[in-house]
């Protein structure tokens, strides 16, 4: 990773999935790993996972988009110690794009092909993936939802 950079990309894209397995990796290389994750509930991370920070120590923020901008330079100052810092955003402009993440229909019949064994029309795949503006993660939790017996959110699932 080398230094500093971003993760970029839409909602339900994958950016928090690389990232984790990124974290693991570092971990793995024995790393001083440092995982902060933010959202629109939890604005605001634990301080205190930022103290003694060195060069041996990566930092990963998921959700970087929930600072604003003096948030943002005040978290940039206190991880300046760290070797290395990588965030998850939807957009480009905080740190240098390393990976920008995408979801297709493609990526989407690949991952269901993978879970239960067979691979939906890439046409559904499409219709669905549309549904929900792009968020493979949406489809997911609106396809999980359906074959739990829940009602559908619209007439594309499962019918």
């Amino acid at each position: 990773m080398g230094g500093r950079g971003a993760l970029v990309g839409s909602k339900g894209t994958g950016k928090t999935t690389l990232m984790l397995e990124l974290a693991t990796a570092a971990k793995a290389a024995g790393r001083d790993v440092r995982y902060l994750r933010l959202n629109e509930a939890e604005r605001r991370y634990d301080v205190a996972l930022l103290h003694a920070l060195g060069s041996n120590s990566t930092v990963f923020l998921d959700g970087a988009e929930q600072l604003t901008f003096f948030r943002w330079r005040l978290f940039l100052h206190r991880v300046r110690l760290a070797g290395q810092l990588l965030i998850a955003v939807h957009a480009t402009g905080r740190l240098p794009t390393l990976q920008q993440t995408g979801a297709s229909a493609e990526l989407l019949r690949d991952l269901l092909a993978d879970l239960v064994g067979q691979a939906p029309e890439p046409a559904l795949c499409e219709q669905w993936l549309a549904a929900c503006g792009g968020n493979i993660r949406l489809v997911f939790h609106r396809l999980y939802r359906e074959m739990d017996g829940g009602a559908p959110e619209t007439g594309l699932f499962m019918g």
